[in-house]
């Protein structure tokens, strides 16, 4: 073996010793999770966007577990100073008026009733521009929107609550 391939290898094996030792890693690991129904759901798939909606710009997180799928809109224009306090306001297109931050759950497959916000807010702890990195908490109570030709007006609902992600990455 040649010396410059010797020292490579030397160099390698002390770049791996080092960071075994340190237990710093350069890569953020990404989570979101809830409970709801006295359960934890605990995405597996994540991918977020900075999307356009309503000339609004909004930062989409889609996550999913199986067929559990859940998705949370953050009105990127609310998000201040940290932490910034994001909440559900009914949609309200004659004034305007949009969420700063909502939930759509789907429990049962994307073939059956969304689970759609009535109530709550996400509070932002960490937002990172350079690397397009955001971490948050959040609660809402949601309700299904399924049709009935009873009219009764009720409908299920369910708490979503001790909502966590972090360093979800968007693009």
């Amino acid at each position: 073996m040649n010396n410059t391939l010797r020292s490579f290898f030397a160099i390698l094996i002390l770049v791996v010793i080092f960071d075994t030792a340190t237990g710093q890693r350069t890569f953020a690991q990404s989570s979101f999770t809830f409970k709801t129904d006295n359960k934890t759901f605990v995405a597996n798939e994540m991918e977020a966007a900075l999307v356009d909606m309503n000339n609004e710009k909004v930062i989409q997180i889609r996550v999913a577990n199986a067929d559990k799928i859940a998705y949370l809109y953050l009105k990127y224009a609310s998000i201040k100073d940290l932490p910034s306090s994001l909440k559900y306001i009914e949609h309200d297109e004659a004034k305007g008026k949009s969420p700063e931050s909502e939930i759509i759950w789907v429990p049962d497959g994307p073939d059956n009733p969304q689970w759609n916000s009535v109530k709550g807010k996400t509070v932002i702890t960490k937002l990172d521009l350079e690397k397009k990195l955001i971490s948050g908490t959040f609660e809402f109570k949601v309700e299904k929107f399924e049709y009935s030709s009873e009219g009764n007006g009720k409908r299920p609902s369910m708490e979503i609550a001790e909502g966590q992600f972090s360093d979800i990455q968007y693009r």
